[in-house]
């Protein structure tokens, strides 16, 4: 039986990638299930020791608090959200526990993932050039493809959460180097061109800080370097010379939003993002150190005895766009202690992966793992739902791969 319940997670995970491009519901069943199956086995195979370590626990105190913070709210939708969290973790624990009993395949992983950001590559292409996908969804926006994802525009941030990782992963598996660097420079231009055909300027802003790490550390030549960064400025260059939606969207908007920043120095990126941002704020300045409940910042919005806290006309939002915020606004400083031992921990094996002695192909893989998770919970840009189901799917994705990773190149080199 065990076997049997090993088999269906391992397919579980094999195929959660392409799962995301059908929206929430169907990576969220599989992810559910997966954990029910997985606590199971854990139990029946007494290897709670998984469970034994001190980041894991940290987790579970905060999971405990953002528990007990949302009954004190009596609002079921925040109840609901913080109940379940703790699947995120443990589906982490999941993928991390079969890479380390080498149940899972990571090259037939690698190639799924692949498969999947070419299909969604090809069929954006056809969206954007017939004005409808395969499935016959037509760009709901003039300026911004969304293929699979219809009227929802994440395409391009999601690309960027979903695909990037396997980079680090190729390097791991220690192919063939033309190959690996190959294979990488391929995934890297199909998710600029999916980032740059969707107009999600925080999407660019996070590729761009991802591409500085990866060229700086990328195993090749100097020489090497320069030419591909040079190629790939020219290439982007074209793109919004040829393109007068996404030039408009992603450079004119982005000029005159500064211009406004400057004109009126209260405003943080957009007026909506200010709007929302300094909102959230003024919800944490009401409860400093507990904040209003997760989930809660759209309730609280809506409601009229508050009104004070509305700073502008676009404050009633879902979420304040700012995962910093939303964590001061809906779970306060305490809820901000446990995002900062995140940070603090990721920053830790990043610069311990420069530094220490690797394998260089672990080396590479390491760093690029530990800035996508940062990059995932970037603070200083506007960003979508810590709470949110779909979103956590795929922000938490690399973290056991990193967590394997580290801990494989920790082993190595004892």
């Amino acid at each position: 039986m065990d076997k049997s319940l090993e088999t269906v997670l391992k397919y579980s995970i094999y195929f959660f990638p392409l799962l995301l491009m059908t929206g929430p519901f169907l990576p969220d069943l599989n992810l559910s299930i997966s954990v029910i199956i997985f606590i199971f086995l854990i139990f029946k195979r007494n290897e709670l020791y998984l469970f034994n370590n001190f980041y894991f626990k940290i987790y579970l105190i905060f999971l405990l608090y953002i528990v007990l913070r949302s009954l004190l709210t009596l609002e079921f939708l925040s109840i609901k959200s913080s109940l379940f969290y703790f699947r995120f973790g443990i589906y982490s624990l999941l993928i991390f526990y079969f890479l380390k009993k080498n149940i899972l395949n990571l090259k037939l992983f690698c190639f799924i993932i692949l498969f999947t950001l070419i299909t969604l590559y090809i069929d954006a292409n056809i969206q954007l050039f017939a004005g409808e996908n395969i499935f016959g969804y037509k760009m709901f926006h003039h300026e911004r493809v969304s293929s699979f994802f219809g009227d929802e525009l994440i395409m391009g941030g999601a690309s960027f959460r979903i695909f990037t990782f396997i980079i680090a992963i190729l390097f791991f598996l220690n192919l063939e180097k033309k190959l690996s660097l190959f294979l990488s420079f391929l995934i890297f231009f199909m998710i600029l061109s999916l980032i740059l055909y969707s107009s999600e300027r925080t999407a660019l802003a996070l590729f761009f800080m991802f591409s500085i790490v990866f060229f700086l550390f990328i195993p090749i030549k100097f020489k090497y370097k320069i030419f591909l960064t040079t190629v790939l400025s020219l290439l982007i260059i074209i793109f919004f010379y040829l393109n007068d939606a996404s030039r408009n969207r992603i450079i004119k908007k982005s000029i005159d939003e500064i211009n406004l920043n400057i004109a009126y120095n209260n405003l943080l990126f957009s007026t909506v993002h200010s709007s929302s941002m300094l909102t959230g704020i003024e919800m944490f300045k009401d409860n400093i150190l507990f904040g209003k409940g997760p989930k809660m910042y759209r309730k609280v919005c809506d409601d009229e005895n508050y009104s004070k806290y509305k700073v502008g006309d676009h404050s009633c939002t879902t979420h304040p766009h700012n995962i910093i915020v939303q964590i001061l606004a809906e779970t306060g400083i305490i809820g901000l202690i446990f995002l900062l031992i995140f940070y603090l921990k990721l920053i830790k094996i990043f610069f311990m992966s420069i530094f220490r002695k690797h394998k260089q192909e672990n080396r590479f893989s390491i760093i690029i793992l530990s800035s996508l998770v940062i990059l995932n919970f970037f603070p200083f840009l506007p960003s979508g739902n810590i709470f949110n189901n779909w979103l956590s799917m795929i922000s938490y994705l690399p973290i056991p791969f990193l967590m394997f990773i580290s801990s494989n190149s920790v082993n190595t080199n004892k």
